[in-house]
């Protein structure tokens, strides 16, 4: 199978002959068509100067020549036939949590923000939730909750469900269920020449597989379809303590967590350092899914007593 690819890298973003492109006829173009009606938001207005407030890391927040906002694959359709035709260079926006320059916008072309597309949709007979990429795992999680299923989603609730999943996707469910891609049973792509298409592992199975990492290097995914988990429930808690004081008896702790993992997959520990601009500290997070085994080597691990607490500096 041949795949269109849409490039949107952003070292393709970045190059020259693109940058020097005529970007208000991009933008122009796109005010025209009669569906994208006020969901073009353009420099020097309430709305664009909102949507760059919103963006996780301001190292991120790129100001484009137009932000525009798709509600339906119709439009997505639209938007990417504009670009094909005018070579437009863009960027694709659905969380915006990823922190390094280009991840989720551009400086000289314009942004596909998908923060309008944002609908969860539970099929029972199929134990399947459609999502698109532009909501954020906490709203997906939450339409899900109801029905007392999950899916293998992101860690924070504010990360985006479309670039989380196209690069991956790691889960506090990952040890027993894989990445979060791994579980993708559909994409809904729209393609650079506007087609739409369903790729699965039975029509455009090499698109469906490089979705899974691929980013938004092979078309724009308006949704995705992935299996869910029959429960919702995960017990959880995190503490921080003074590096200078606790450092050996965190990663002690945490060296004997990882020798014991294969038996208790559905355990997770997580030990980083963070700096909240005094000074640095050890953060400890533990995770367990279906906590009910008074055997789990949780229990016997020293971090456990201290993330039941409330966190604090220790």
């Amino acid at each position: 199978m041949k795949v269109t690819a849409i490039a949107a890298g952003a070292a393709a973003l970045a190059l020259p002959v693109l940058a020097s492109r005529d970007c208000t006829k991009c933008c122009s173009s796109l005010a025209k068509i009669p569906s994208l009606k006020g969901k073009i938001y353009l420099p020097n207005t309430s709305a664009y100067d909102a949507r760059l407030k919103t963006y996780y890391s301001a190292n991120a927040a790129l100001a484009p020549y137009c932000m525009v906002l798709p509600t339906s694959t119709e439009d997505v359709s639209a938007i990417a036939k504009v670009i094909s035709a005018k070579e437009c260079p863009f960027g694709i926006r659905s969380g915006a949590h990823s922190a390094f320059k280009g991840s989720n916008g551009v400086a000289d072309g314009i942004t596909v923000d998908f923060s309008y597309m944002n609908a969860t949709t539970y099929h029972p007979d199929k134990k399947v939730a459609s999502i698109q990429p532009g909501s954020n795992w906490g709203q997906a999680f939450e339409a899900l909750s109801d029905y007392g299923v999950t899916v293998v989603g992101g860690r924070a609730s504010v990360v985006g469900v479309g670039g989380f999943t196209t690069g991956g996707g790691y889960s506090f469910h990952t040890n027993t269920n894989g990445f979060a891609c791994d579980n993708v049973v559909n994409f809904e792509v729209v393609l650079a020449d506007g087609s739409i298409v369903n790729a699965n592992a039975n029509e455009h199975r090499d698109l469906w597989r490089a979705l899974k990492g691929g980013s938004g290097n092979f078309g724009f995914v308006t949704r995705l379809d992935t299996r869910t988990i029959d429960h919702n429930q995960l017990w959880g808690g995190f503490a921080i303590f003074d590096i200078t004081k606790h450092r050996d008896a965190v990663f002690g702790a945490y060296i004997d967590f990882v020798k014991e993992m294969d038996n208790d997959p559905a355990s997770q520990l997580i030990a980083s350092v963070q700096w909240d601009g005094k000074q640095r500290s050890l953060v400890a997070v533990v995770s367990k899914r279906r906590w009910h085994s008074e055997r789990s080597h949780l229990r016997q691990n020293t971090l456990y007593p201290r993330c039941l607490q409330h966190p604090e500096h220790r």
